[in-house]
């Protein structure tokens, strides 16, 4: 399976909505995830570009995935 260079995300409180596409934009995946499980979601992909709203809880999921990153790259 191609790995996703995009990935979309509609947070909600409490099921994420998760869109996944290549580089030509073609669709890999479309998911739910619960927010218990979408930082373990994030973590298994390869490195792209994750897509969100602007909004307060897109503040605390981005400084959530960012300080993953910073400790794990």
């Amino acid at each position: 399976m191609e790995q996703a260079t995009t990935i979309g995300l509609d947070i909600a409180k409490h099921v994420f909505h998760v869109h996944g596409a290549d580089a030509a934009g073609h669709v890999l995946f479309r998911k739910r995830i619960t927010r218990a499980k979408l930082l373990g979601f994030l973590a298994a992909q390869a490195r792209c570009v994750v897509a969100m709203e602007a909004c307060a809880g897109a503040h605390y999921w981005a400084a959530r995935s960012l300080s993953w990153v910073i400790m794990c790259a």
